[in-house]
């Protein structure tokens, strides 16, 4: 498997600038050098494990998402954001959203448009449907 530093650099910086922090905010969060930070971010160097993990820690994320690949096909990525989600909804919201969320499954698999555009999708990215 390749590391691909500019990726790995490209989600430090996202996960950085949505938490509205700076490079310097970030390095004295994990213990590194602004440098250090910013040779992370342009991808000309790639964090040791362990500054790594001290780097997720500092931006409050799962090492994983800086490691993974593809962020968006990993099932543990979608589950987090779905409770991530949730966390702060009622009881009652989460029933609702449980509800909505059925629905449109049902929706997804009985409609032959959408049936299509989900096989498309699943195409593009190597999957089956269902996997």
């Amino acid at each position: 498997m390749t590391i691909d530093n500019k990726k790995i650099g490209k989600r430090i910086r996202e996960a950085r600038v949505k938490r509205h922090l700076t490079q310097e905010e970030l390095a004295e969060g994990a213990g590194v050098t602004v440098s250090y930070v910013a040779n992370a971010e342009s991808g000309n160097s790639c964090p040791s494990l362990d500054k790594l993990f001290e780097i997720a820690d500092a931006l409050s994320i799962w090492i994983g998402e800086l490691l993974c690949d593809n962020v968006r096909e990993s099932d543990w990525v979608f589950r987090k954001e779905i409770m991530e989600t949730i966390k702060d909804c009622s009881e009652g919201e989460r029933t609702a959203l449980l509800y909505h969320l059925k629905f449109f499954k049902r929706i997804l698999r009985e409609d032959e448009e959408l049936k299509e555009t989900i096989r498309q999708w699943d195409r593009k990215k190597g999957k089956q449907p269902n996997e």
